[in-house]
């Protein structure tokens, strides 16, 4: 089957897959399905309008697998106390069935291509929990620990702290192909339910 196929072109060009800029306010409402799939917070109205109304821009990118929305990074500027403008990652989730294939990876490294073309932003930054898998892609791209931030979430098990990473992306920007490892241990009846419901949207 398809998902069968994604699996043996893990780590290489995926056809029918495609990066694209998050520019539709109908598929901010996919957005917001895929986020309670992927994340163990719970996003607000407020903030799936601010997506729309401050307007689209090449900081916030989805993937797209034969018309179904399969991940998704979301991203912001902000001038903080310092004054320094930053790029901020608010959001960086794949569906569970397309995990282990570079989408994360080809959704993060277009974010950074576009933060490293903007020479009124050097800093790009994000929060993950401590102890989440995730911390392995953000490293493996150039980000750093930071600090550590006590209760950072509220009601995450494991813990509410959260590390904060950074990347300068004053030098110029490059590309990197990583290949990740698929590991399956769901059943394939998952990805089937998931792709239907994006599908009736």
């Amino acid at each position: 089957n398809s998902f069968c196929t994604l699996l043996a072109m893990s780590g290489h060009a995926i056809p029918g897959l495609h990066i694209q800029m998050l520019d539709d306010a109908r598929t901010v409402e996919k957005l917001r399905i895929l986020d309670k799939v992927c994340f163990p917070v719970t996003y607000h109205d407020k903030y799936y309008k601010a997506l729309v109304d401050n307007g689209f821009s090449k900081l916030s990118n989805v993937a797209v697998y034969h018309d179904v929305v399969v991940g998704s990074i979301t991203t912001r500027l902000q001038t903080e106390d310092d004054g320094v403008l930053r790029a901020y990652i608010m959001t960086l989730g794949v569906l569970p069935p397309y995990r282990g294939l570079g989408i994360a990876t080809q959704l993060l490294q277009e974010t950074l291509a576009f933060v490293a073309s903007r020479p009124d932003v050097t800093e790009i930054t994000l929060h993950v929990q401590v102890g989440s898998p995730a911390l392995r892609l953000y490293q493996k791209n150039g980000f750093e620990v930071k600090a550590e931030v006590p209760n950072y979430y509220t009601d995450i098990e494991p813990t509410n702290d959260a590390l904060l990473l950074s990347k300068q992306v004053s030098q110029a920007y490059h590309r990197h192909d990583f290949t990740e490892v698929a590991v399956v241990s769901f059943a394939l009846n998952v990805q089937w339910q998931a792709s239907s419901a994006f599908r009736r949207r």
